[in-house]
């Protein structure tokens, strides 16, 4: 019975759950954005959808009214579809480079801020100016999720000098920010909450150095 019970959970989780990791782009960002503040009628700006993610398609048809009304009406299906796809608990990857800093021995950690309250990623639009937002500022409520890389004195010096080439450090890590959707303001500043942080040595097999997840509440 509990064999049945745990593959029940299994496919609950696995086949059941709508949500995605997604790039965090202009495009995810847009419809994040629209499906959270409600603003959907797309109609208005079509074109310039069209324009932005569908570039080839405008280009051919901008000259001809007939096929570009059958484009736009199309451009509508999709742009609905992607609505309908949307999901709160949807993540946003963003990867980034990171330098760490000098050894602390006294915590036990090495300096490590990937984010501050100061951060913010400004999403431009790839189409420019119109009728969709030319930009996001997307900022983080929970910076200080991950604040030092902690590790043992003596796999830091490993690590530290595994790193080591011609008498200098590479400390540049790869950084995995996980976030979801909190909130956003009529000005177009999106808040996410980070779920997942990822610290990954890329000169190690890409191995994970350091996760910290963000507990649901």
């Amino acid at each position: 019975m509990k064999f049945y019970t745990i593959l029940l959970i299994l496919f609950s989780v696995f086949f059941c759950s709508n949500a995605y990791a997604k790039d965090l782009d202009y495009h995810n960002i847009l419809i994040a954005y629209m499906s959270e503040t409600g603003d959907t009628i797309y109609s208005k700006f079509v074109e310039d959808w069209m324009k932005a993610f569908r570039p080839q398609i405008w280009q051919q048809y901008e000259n001809d009214e007939f096929a570009l009304d059958e484009r736009k009406e199309e451009t509508k299906e999709l742009i609905a579809r992607d609505l309908k796809l949307y999901n709160h608990d949807d993540e946003y990857i963003i990867r980034t480079n990171v330098e760490f800093g000098d050894y602390d021995f006294d915590k036990a950690q090495f300096s490590f801020h990937p984010l501050t309250t100061a951060n913010y990623y400004n999403i431009k639009s790839p189409w420019g100016a119109g009728s969709l937002p030319p930009s996001f500022q997307v900022s983080f409520v929970n910076p200080d999720i991950i604040d030092g890389l902690p590790m043992d004195k003596k796999k830091a010096k490993r690590f530290v000098y595994g790193r080591k080439y011609c008498g200098s450090i590479n400390r540049n890590l790869e950084t995995v920010i996980y976030s979801k959707y909190k909130s956003a303001s009529a000005d177009y500043k999106v808040k996410l909450v980070i779920s997942k942080v990822q610290v990954i040595d890329q000169k190690d097999g890409n191995r994970i150095v350091y996760e910290v997840v963000n507990a649901p509440k």
